[in-house]
């Protein structure tokens, strides 16, 4: 199967649009003072740089454990992270709820891919504050496999991260 010109998959995946696998979160509520907003997110890693107190903040949006938070403003810094803990978020973040058929992680690193920064790049709007919409990105295609190897795939990938982590530490310490 094609998605694109170089663009191969399985046959046994399939290919849904991430409206079929995901939802922002609509939730109003939760137990908690941890707000992430869009300048807490490192540009194009996933990474947390730190957070905030919700209390600063008059309009926010609440995310949960396992959420994968995508900013909306600025689609090019490429602001994506994995939530370790319940919250609050900036309204410029969507936080998106895996449905059944995908794995949280996939998710996180299906978002996190260039694909998806590629395709929400392509449907930005505003000259001064550009953003993409949810009624723009929830058209993505994502290769679907099964739940297994979702989570191998995943696995994988967070195990670079975390080599690739170490390996930051390790140069900072050499550099000092």
């Amino acid at each position: 199967t094609s998605l694109g010109k170089y663009e191969e998959i399985p046959d046994e995946w399939e290919v849904l649009k991430l409206e079929k696998v995901c939802e922002v979160r609509q939730q109003t509520k939760v137990d908690s003072k941890f707000y992430v907003g869009l300048e807490h997110i490192e540009k194009a890693t996933g990474n947390l740089l730190t957070n905030d107190n919700v209390e600063k903040y008059s309009t926010n949006k609440v995310f949960c454990q396992n959420d994968v938070l995508y900013g909306k403003l600025r689609p090019l810094l490429h602001k994506v992270w994995f939530a370790e803990t319940d919250g609050y978020c900036s309204t410029d973040i969507y936080p998106l709820v895996s449905k059944t058929n995908i794995g949280n992680r996939f998710l996180f690193y299906t978002i996190l891919s260039w694909r998806f920064f590629s395709y929400s790049v392509s449907t930005i709007a505003g000259a001064n504050l550009p953003r993409t919409n949810w009624k723009e990105i929830k058209n993505f295609n994502i290769p679907l496999p099964s739940l297994p190897e979702q989570q191998q795939i995943a696995s994988i990938l967070s195990n670079i991260d975390t080599q690739i982590q170490k390996e930051k530490i390790h140069k900072l310490n050499l550099e000092r």
